[in-house]
């Protein structure tokens, strides 16, 4: 499967390509079933898996075909993260960092620089730099994690992730549906789908453990959410005015979120109300277009206007009831008595 995948990137001549890969595979296997059974440190000294991992670092980089004047890249990375392993030290980890950054650099740049094409409404060079952005947080935050940093800080790389890769992948998926018919995914559906599980799972995950804030869990959750929506109208980019309705929507029930088996009343004051309904009518308004593209997808053609004005009105309703549902809930059961009382008076 990895030669299948990977063949273009991998240089070496056969049987070398085979040898130095399955050993960069395996040993990379092996030291982590050492870490995760606890094996590493008591029954395998930290010195000798310290130089495994240099070994099989090695041999992916030759593998890869990285030059000589770059291969101390991966070296200092696969050092910093054996020296971190001993010492749980961020200057060791900030080294890892480093040169996983500059790994990924060169990788971009030797592979996909020198092209010159767009994807979707991005130039292939944008695409490589956000690629890189969003490299960053992956590798910072489980040391921020294991050096018990600050939980604003893993929730603003969380949100930085999350927004890149909502960028990265709208385009990559989108720009495949712009092309003719019967060319080549670059990007298939089952990779969105996975991101997003594993977005979502990992900000349940992070907010279970308190590791990250809850503002951030909400962010970052909604965008994940939001982000499956290029998968109903791709060239339609629809992923921004979703998640900004989606937030603006949703935000009742993240600001006033009951305790468990609490029935405490939520009382707004009027003006806090009226905030909110603006927000959300503004949300609408700001996501109309991408309404009438789905209004007219769903309906193979031009609809009235009538009839998107309508939409507009159901999507309105719809953002609104998480407000209505959470805030005001008691109102309609008083409502519902008077209109009752009213009726049996008066009927």
């Amino acid at each position: 499967m990895v030669f299948h995948a990977f063949m273009p990137f991998i240089k070496l001549p056969a049987p070398w390509n085979y040898i130095m890969v399955s050993g960069a595979l395996f040993g990379g296997m092996c030291l982590v079933l050492a870490h995760l059974t606890g094996a590493l440190g008591s029954a395998l000294d930290v010195p000798l898996a310290a130089a495994c991992l240099l070994l099989c670092t090695t041999a992916g980089s030759i593998a890869v075909g990285i030059p000589f004047p770059w291969i101390s890249a991966p070296l200092v990375a696969a050092g910093g993260l054996s020296l971190y392993y001993d010492s749980r030290s961020l200057r060791e980890y900030a080294i890892f960092v480093l040169g996983v950054l500059a790994t990924a650099g060169w990788f971009v740049h030797h592979h996909f620089w020198f092209l010159d094409i767009r994807v979707g409404f991005l130039h292939l060079h944008s695409m490589c730099q956000l690629a890189i952005a969003a490299l960053l947080p992956a590798v910072v935050v489980p040391g921020l994690l294991l050096a018990g940093a600050g939980r604003q800080w893993v929730g603003v790389l969380m949100l930085v992730q999350s927004e890149l890769l909502c960028v990265l992948e709208e385009q990559m998926y989108g720009a495949h549906h712009h092309e003719e018919p019967g060319s080549e995914v670059m990007y298939p559906s089952y990779l969105v789908i996975t991101t997003t599980v594993a977005g979502i799972a990992a900000c349940q995950a992070l907010d279970r453990l308190w590791a990250m804030p809850r503002w951030a869990t909400w962010v970052v959750s909604t965008l994940y959410v939001a982000k499956l929506s290029m998968l109903v109208l791709p060239e339609a980019y629809l992923v921004l005015p979703t998640a900004v309705l989606l937030l603006a929507a949703g935000s009742p029930l993240y600001l006033y979120k009951q305790p468990e088996g609490g029935r405490r009343r939520v009382r707004l004051k009027p003006w806090q109300g009226a905030v909110h309904v603006l927000v959300t009518v503004t949300s609408v308004a700001l996501a109309r277009f991408a309404v009438f593209d789905v209004v007219q997808w769903a309906m193979l053609g031009r609809p009235h206007e009538g009839v998107l004005l309508g939409a507009l009105l159901v999507v309105m309703a719809a953002a609104l009831a998480p407000l209505v549902t959470t805030c005001y809930a008691h109102n309609q059961v008083t409502v519902g008595a008077n209109t009752a009382e009213w009726m049996m008076l008066y009927g």
